[in-house]
């Protein structure tokens, strides 16, 4: 389940690309896709956003928001609303905030790119992706994670690269998720052993990205195929209109280390799906949660089953924040 990026166009001439996260875990309505917007063409106010080439396009980087003398990264929300009013060329499902694109719309897609047959990466970057692997893991585990590592995002279409600012350098690894419970607590271990490990100038301590030597590697566990997931062949979800408070005790974090993280917990339904990649491997068992959820009816060719979503996680947990605490790494240990 590896995502793909896309170059999308509105029928008014505006282009965002968004990334097709995951989709196989999203409702897959014909004709729509569901993405992530990470750069677009108009923004209301662009002193706020950096200018990157992307296909060809010189377009806004959303992902951060220049306020003052400070970067702010924007909620998957406040994402979405920058990019929610092209032409009719996007859907915006204000309960989930999720954007859709329709399949007409997309100009280019970029796939993910095995790292050993990378052009985007040097020698010694691909060293320091197999080192850190070898860290986190011992070296036979490593080695049979580095043949299902895969170069995404900016790497994979980023004409800029190398010239207006360093790039994470992002890798999606097919794993089991007893390998990404393994590496989570792997790389726990490193950033606990030394703060040589922890990337700097970041507002959170994202729990899958790495300082390791001159760069820093965001990881992202990518669910095979094999493997259950509640969510996994959804023809629609419908959610209801209304939110609830919900207080629950997390008891099984195995899904939540993927996207989009899935948290087994105390109480009905049993599962909770939080919508933002950017929790992933932040919340622990026996954490206890506090939040805004939508009971949604999950619907496939076979089942139906009961999940809440927390579909504006920074906004919908209490204490978000809290959670990407680097002391929150002992608890992996």
């Amino acid at each position: 389940m590896l995502p793909y990026y896309l170059l999308t166009e509105s029928p008014g001439g505006e282009r965002a690309l968004g990334v097709a996260e995951w989709s196989d875990l999203l409702p897959r309505s014909i004709g729509w896709r569901c993405i992530k917007p990470l750069y677009f063409s108009q923004v209301a106010e662009p002193k706020r956003f950096a200018l990157r080439t992307i296909g060809g396009e010189r377009l806004f980087d959303l992902k951060l928001s220049q306020e003052g003398n400070r970067c702010r990264v924007l909620t998957e929300r406040e994402i979405a609303s920058e990019v929610k009013g092209i032409d009719g060329a996007v859907h915006f499902d204000e309960m989930t905030s999720l954007l859709c694109v329709g399949e007409t719309s997309i100009r280019n897609t970029w796939a993910p790119v095995r790292v050993g047959y990378s052009q985007a990466l040097t020698t010694s970057q691909k060293g320091a992706i197999w080192e850190l692997m070898q860290r986190a893991l011992g070296q036979a585990a490593a080695s049979a994670l580095m043949a299902s590592a895969f170069i995404i995002g900016s790497r994979t279409y980023d004409s800029d690269r190398g010239k207006s600012r360093k790039c994470d350098i992002d890798v999606a690894v097919l794993c089991t998720s007893t390998i990404a419970c393994r590496l989570r607590s792997g790389l726990a271990l490193l950033r606990q052993s030394s703060t040589s490990y922890v990337p700097s100038g970041y507002p959170f301590a994202f729990p899958f990205r790495v300082q390791y030597a001159e760069e820093v590697i965001d990881l992202f566990p990518c669910l095979l195929d094999e493997e259950m997931h509640p969510l996994k062949n959804m023809l629609k979800w419908e959610s209801e209109v209304n939110p609830r408070n919900r207080r629950c005790q997390v008891t099984e974090v195995a899904l939540g280390n993927f996207a989009w993280p899935t948290y087994e917990v105390t109480g009905t339904p049993r599962y909770i799906v939080v919508l933002s990649n950017g929790f992933r491997g932040a919340i622990a068992i026996e954490d206890t949660l506090d939040l805004v959820v939508r009971r949604t009816r999950v619907i496939s060719n076979t089942a139906e089953l009961l999940v809440d979503l927390v579909g504006d996680p920074w906004n919908n947990i209490a204490d978000a924040s809290a959670l990407f605490a680097y002391e929150r790494d002992s608890l992996w240990l």
